[in-house]
């Protein structure tokens, strides 16, 4: 594991006691699973908004854009109860 995950995974702690639902997908090198698109960032708030990330080249974040159309919104509710139903909670993927 890189110095930037783990401490991008100890900066969760805070979140979850601010009553944030933080959850991993466990996954083996090469089996992302196939329902979750690895390249797919977004922000999707109620299941009516939906905000997409975009990135320079070098990773930089450039800003979000919001998406209106009802089928890319309904792409990333399926993506997102997909993930959900993979996923733990971060206390039992990192139990203390």
């Amino acid at each position: 594991m890189t110095d930037y995950m783990r401490f991008e995974l100890a900066s969760y702690e805070p979140n979850i006691q601010a009553g944030e639902d933080v959850r991993v997908i466990p996954v083996r090198e090469g089996q992302w699973p196939a329902d979750v698109p690895f390249e797919s960032d977004y922000w999707l708030i109620d299941a009516r908004q939906l905000f997409s990330m975009r990135y320079a080249p070098d990773g930089q974040w450039l800003g979000a854009d919001l998406v209106t159309d009802p089928q890319q919104i309904a792409d990333a509710c399926a993506i997102r109860d997909a993930a959900l139903a993979q996923s733990l909670p971060w206390r039992d993927y990192n139990p203390r």
